[in-house]
């Protein structure tokens, strides 16, 4: 998938898909965000960068209404 969507060449830590390497391109637009709602389960094995969306939103000073857990799962 993700050779499809990124530039021939360019790795994961790319910007178009991984926003915590590219604070200085768009951590500004990132701040200008509006309240934003994070919903993860414990079983879903993506909850941990949920978490780390979370920190970056916040650190970017948007105010942010997390959710997590500890029953549910992926798509259910």
């Amino acid at each position: 998938m993700w050779t499809l969507s990124l530039p021939e060449g360019a790795d994961r830590d790319h910007v178009y898909c991984n926003p915590t390497v590219s604070d200085a391109v768009y951590g500004e637009k990132i701040g200008q965000l509006l309240k934003t709602f994070i919903n993860g389960y414990a079983g879903d094995p993506l909850v941990d960068k949920q978490k780390e969306v979370v920190k970056l939103l916040e650190a970017h000073g948007v105010h942010v209404e997390p959710y997590f857990c500890e029953d549910g799962y992926h798509a259910v």
